[in-house]
């Protein structure tokens, strides 16, 4: 189910408004102090605090003072269920143009602050090319004559290409990172099982060679007894066999009687 927010500014009573699909509240975690408030209000809150909210001026009045304690957070409107993504939209661009003043800008925004969605601007192309005049569509669908010219020019369509060219962007980057960091705990990996091999190879080399020791100097086993020779067989093969191998040989000459 979807639902329109306000994320008021209460020393100026400037909103951000917003759409979204979890009202309900945070539980603790990394960030503690963020704990009980709407999950979509700590987002808010974190991207904020972290410097890189996706809204330049509620950024700026952040760095400036503005503190969570200013900020009011209120579902204004519970859309039915069923609602397409771009009905929501819709309202949502009607409940921005409600205020006076706002501080996000939904979709396409024109030079005179005007938010236009992307079936209202479909719309307007569309009375544009039926041979409409900028002022009468303009009266037609309440946007001003410059918004109306922004959209006839392209200018506005230029500016949604380039914000979607630097989201991708900024995924691309983000993907980058995230791939570094694995391919550096991957390499990190390796080298620590490269370290384990290597020191069980050290191991193992010490008990064959104490185990040698061990054979060579019972003297059962360095005379012709009509068993396996270990001793010999080790000198033949110029170093130790398997220690599981040398090792049981061992001790079924010990225990054969």
């Amino acid at each position: 189910m979807l639902h329109i927010y306000a994320l008021t500014d209460t020393r100026t009573g400037i909103p951000y408004v917003g759409l979204t699909t979890t009202p309900r509240l945070a539980k603790l975690g990394p960030r503690a102090e963020f704990a009980g408030l709407p999950i979509r209000f700590a987002e808010h809150l974190g991207h904020l605090t972290g410097g890189y909210h996706c809204n330049a001026k509620l950024q700026a009045e952040w760095d400036n003072g503005l503190t969570a304690a200013d900020l009011d957070f209120q579902i204004i409107e519970t859309l039915p269920k069923g609602t397409t993504k771009l009905e929501a939209e819709r309202i949502e661009v009607q409940w921005m143009k409600a205020f006076p003043q706002v501080y996000n800008i939904k979709g396409l925004t024109s030079v005179y602050g005007e938010r236009v969605s992307d079936a209202d601007m479909d719309h307007i192309k569309s009375l544009l090319a039926q041979g409409y005049k900028g002022k009468d569509v303009a009266s037609m669908t309440g946007y001003s004559t410059g918004t109306i010219s922004l959209i006839k020019t392209g200018k506005l369509a230029q500016a949604r290409a380039e914000r979607a060219a630097m989201a991708e962007a900024k995924k691309a980057a983000m993907a980058a990172t995230v791939a570094a960091r694995r391919e550096e705990a991957r390499i990190r990996r390796n080298a620590a099982n490269r370290r384990r091999s290597a020191a069980k190879r050290v191991l193992k080399d010490a008990q064959q060679a104490a185990l040698m020791a061990v054979m060579y100097s019972d003297p059962l086993l360095t005379k012709s007894t009509g068993k396996i020779n270990v001793a010999g067989t080790l000198r033949k093969h110029g170093r130790p066999l398997k220690l599981t191998n040398d090792f049981a040989r061992y001790i079924k000459q010990r225990t054969t009687p």
